[in-house]
């Protein structure tokens, strides 16, 4: 059986893992997920938060960008 997977708005635009424990690090997580956004257009990207890997996907919207980091097996 699949597990369901939930995602939250880090900021606009950009959803990660609900998993992620964002308490203390939010703003560094921010700062990261903005820089791996503008930086690397064409670069497969991977951001891990406490052992819970997650892969950037953009899905592109007629007005804006919606940026995922979905979760991805860490194996």
């Amino acid at each position: 059986m699949e597990k369901s997977l939930i995602y939250v708005e880090l900021t606009e635009g950009i959803y990660v893992p609900s998993r992620w424990p964002l308490s203390d690090i939010k703003m560094l997580v921010v700062a990261l997920a903005r820089k791996i956004i503008k930086e690397n257009k064409n670069v497969f990207s991977i951001l891990q938060v406490n052992g819970i890997p997650a892969e950037l996907i953009t899905r592109k919207n007629k007005s804006d960008d919606m940026h995922l980091f979905e979760e991805i097996s860490g194996t």
